[in-house]
């Protein structure tokens, strides 16, 4: 639920700066306040909204606001006694949604993949399925390079999309170590890149396994050309040629499907 300034303010001292935008000078509108970012938990921005496009667009304002009975009379009435959002939603990514609801897109915003991350992140905390919706549309839109696998990744695990799990996991998996940066990192943490990591291994260990353990010689019979003996005595080298040095190879591996096609072949 929202929460009121007193309560919130039981956790430490915070400074009020009113937001640069969203103030709207109306009769009947609201204050409220989010955080400035992660790293400045101590300041509260502050914004005068229309409380009835919020209650519009989003069930979590319809439900939080449709509580207030006028009881206190002074909450969301000026800025020093504003609402106060769920510490999850920072600046950055409220202000994001503002825009969506209050203001008018630029070409800008309509192609920048972190602009819909943070839309997509606000609109799963409250509640506001078209919103989500139309983010989502939005980023399955972009290629790797516009919306990175690893932060897709985390867009996953954090707002439960199942179905870009495996293709940004596995995407992850065949980029080489090289590709990644520090912001990868830091937007999957630490358990998550370990667990790509440990996952990378465990593959390189089984292709490893296949390419040097060569597979036992099984007679073409009347389709060699030659004597079954020397068949067989070619048959490591040729394993090596064909299979197990394209298992190992650093940039362009072949795949576990490729491998059973190549051999049926």
């Amino acid at each position: 639920m929202l929460l009121d300034r007193d309560a919130f303010l039981r956790s430490g001292p915070f400074v009020f700066k009113v937001a640069e935008k969203f103030v709207y000078d109306n009769i009947g509108g609201l204050w409220f306040a989010c955080i400035k970012s992660d790293d400045c938990m101590h300041e509260l921005v502050c914004y005068k909204l229309i409380p009835d496009i919020l209650k519009d667009r989003s069930a979590y304002f319809q439900d939080a606001l449709g509580l207030d009975d006028g009881s206190c009379s002074l909450l969301g009435k000026d800025k020093l006694h504003p609402y106060v959002l769920p510490q999850m939603i920072v600046k950055k990514d409220w202000e994001c949604i503002l825009l969506l609801w209050f203001g008018e897109l630029s070409q800008t915003e309509e192609e920048s993949a972190d602009f819909w991350r943070s839309v997509l992140t606000v609109s799963i905390v409250l509640q506001a399925r078209i919103s989500e919706e139309r983010a989502r549309r939005y980023l399955e839109r972009f290629n790797s390079t516009e919306f990175r696998p690893a932060t897709k990744l985390s867009a996953a695990c954090e707002c439960n999309i199942a179905k870009w799990i495996s293709p940004s996991f596995t995407e992850l998996l065949g980029k080489p170590w090289s590709y990644w940066t520090i912001n990868d990192t830091a937007t999957l943490g630490a358990p998550l890149v370990l667990l790509i990591a440990k996952t990378r291994e465990n593959i390189q260990n089984m292709r490893s396994g296949l390419a040097f353990n060569t597979p036992e010689f099984v007679s073409a019979g009347n389709a060699c050309t030659r004597t079954p003996a020397d068949c067989e005595a070619a048959w490591p080298a040729q394993w090596w040629s064909s299979i197990a040095c394209l298992l190992l190879h650093p940039d362009t591996p072949l795949t576990i499907h490729a491998l059973f096609a190549k051999a049926q072949a």
